[in-house]
């Protein structure tokens, strides 16, 4: 993988993440063609919660296609490219930090059962500045001993 696309978020992940909490909070989705999806409900509180952080465009009730991936927008019918920074996945997100802060603060167990090294613990780190991107991340693993 080239270093710029290794350094952006890759669509893979975003759309993982949408269809999952999308449907969680009560939308309604379903696959079209390739990689495209039809959205046929966008719930109140989403829509909602556009209305209290969104600029711009407006998240509608309903989308006729929307997709994760630049290539897939021109197809017709046109589709929404849904990526960081649009309003459906901006409110989306919000809502799930809400709901879900408290448990997300926990953390994650992570377990890869075909991997019998030794336990390791995975540490993150965060040191200050403004932004995300004045942000300096640590990861330090540390075996079991």
């Amino acid at each position: 993988m080239e270093r710029p696309e290794a350094r952006r978020l890759q669509p893979f992940h975003i759309q993982t993440f949408f269809l999952e909490a999308f449907q969680h909070l009560g939308g309604r989705i379903s696959r079209r063609e390739t990689r495209r999806w039809e959205i046929t409900r966008v719930p109140g509180p989403i829509r909602e919660r556009d209305r209290l952080i969104g600029v711009g465009a407006p998240v509608q009730s309903r989308y006729e296609r929307i997709c994760f991936e630049k290539d897939k927008i021109s197809q017709p019918p046109i589709a929404a490219y849904v990526c960081p920074g649009h309003p459906l996945l901006d409110a989306t997100m919000d809502l799930v930090l809400e709901r879900y802060r408290e448990l997300l603060k926990c953390g994650a167990v992570l377990v890869d059962e075909t991997d019998d090294s030794e336990p390791r613990a995975l540490f993150y780190l965060e040191q200050g500045g403004r932004g995300l991107r004045a942000r300096l991340f640590h990861l330090k693993a540390v075996c079991a001993a």
